[in-house]
């Protein structure tokens, strides 16, 4: 029987920086062959991309974008994306400013 409760979502990384003091967040995302990662707004942050294996195409407000290894992609903050991997599947690096932590801060 599949746990499902531990299974990876397809868009969570398979490796990403675990260092505790940094400024800066990467990640590596693989999807296989025609995954997806449904439309969503990223975060409040810009972040580049860096396709790393296999072709897939990146939905954005502007049109379609047509992702091949090698190709760098900026993704401006709050921006609108969806990314399908393509017969190969998908691999690539994020890498953003860390996001800040949630905090506890006092009722005014």
């Amino acid at each position: 029987m599949l746990n499902t409760a531990t299974t990876p979502k397809v868009e969570d990384p398979v490796w990403k920086l675990t260092m505790g003091t940094r400024d800066l967040d990467s990640n590596v995302i693989a999807l296989p062959p025609g995954g997806t990662i449904e439309e969503h707004i990223g975060p409040a942050l810009d972040v580049l991309l860096h396709v790393l294996a296999g072709d897939g195409v990146l939905g954005t407000d502007a049109g379609d974008v047509s992702l091949s290894p090698g190709d760098l992609v900026w993704l401006p903050r709050r921006s609108r994306r969806r990314f399908t991997a393509g017969e190969e599947g998908l691999r690539y690096r994020s890498v953003h400013q860390r996001k800040p932590g949630l905090g506890i801060t006092p009722r005014g």
